[in-house]
């Protein structure tokens, strides 16, 4: 299989490329209500009462400045990922890139790891943008 029609209900259709599995993984990733990594418990547990919460801090010149630029390297990610992915869904790809399959394979998984890092730094740049602001 080398791409994926999906009728999703209310008349919308999706193509996706790629096999079967891989569908459902970037359906789960877009589905998926956004992670946000909590402090370690056991250590505000030790601390004194008197110390309650500490103050919420607003974003940094240089976090203000990569929060920005985020949409932008996510896409560029995501679109370095779609390529190479169309390239293995190409019916002449071993004829072509036959002799790059295992860097283009290596390439695309590392593309898949950095997009995860770059939604988990985004949320969590927002998550302080919006508790800066309260």
């Amino acid at each position: 299989c080398t791409g994926i029609l999906a009728f999703e209900g209310e008349g919308e259709v999706h193509y996706s490329v790629g096999d079967y599995d891989y569908y459902w993984e970037k359906r789960r990733r877009q589905s998926a209500p956004p992670v946000v990594e909590k402090a370690a418990a056991p250590v505000a547990a030790a601390a004194p009462a008197a110390s309650a919460a500490p103050k919420a801090r607003k974003l940094s010149f240089k976090e203000t400045r990569e929060l920005e630029g985020m949409e932008a390297t996510i896409l560029t990610t995501e679109e370095r990922i779609a390529a190479i992915e169309a390239m293995f869904a190409d019916t002449e790809f071993h004829a072509k890139h036959g002799a790059q399959a295992s860097a283009l394979h290596d390439e695309v998984e590392a593309a898949r790891g950095t997009l995860e890092e770059l939604y988990a730094r985004w949320e969590a740049l927002e998550a302080i943008k919006a508790a800066g602001r309260g």
